[in-house]
């Protein structure tokens, strides 16, 4: 992400939350969701942002193996994407964020 290679490290993260997954590192896997969406909105997908930011707070109370993120950067991110897309849709990707499983939430981020 330093060098804006950005699809580079969307292709390293997904497969780094595809073994996480496998090996049932909650998480991690919510630290992971938290990276993709930074690269979402670095990518023009509010909406995607808002909604992996949500369905990674659905396992961050989970153990992490890796170092911690910077909440400020998510938090900027998030306010970001919510500026963009508005209330309404905001509320939207939130809501259908909370609605997934931790299989669900993630097979959804991989599947994009």
């Amino acid at each position: 992400c330093a060098e804006k290679k950005y699809e580079m490290a969307l292709g390293y993260v997904k497969e780094s939350l595809a073994l996480n997954r496998e090996q049932g590192r909650v998480g991690d896997a919510g630290q992971q969701m938290r990276f993709l969406a930074r690269l979402a909105l670095s990518q023009d997908r509010p909406d995607r942002t808002v909604r992996l930011f949500t369905a990674a707070t659905l396992f961050s109370d989970r153990d992490c193996t890796l170092p911690p993120d910077d909440p400020a950067m998510n938090e900027r991110a998030l306010d970001a994407a919510r500026e963009s897309i508005g209330e309404h849709r905001y509320e939207h990707e939130r809501a259908m964020a909370l609605a997934m499983s931790w299989n669900q939430a993630v097979s959804w981020a991989l599947a994009d």
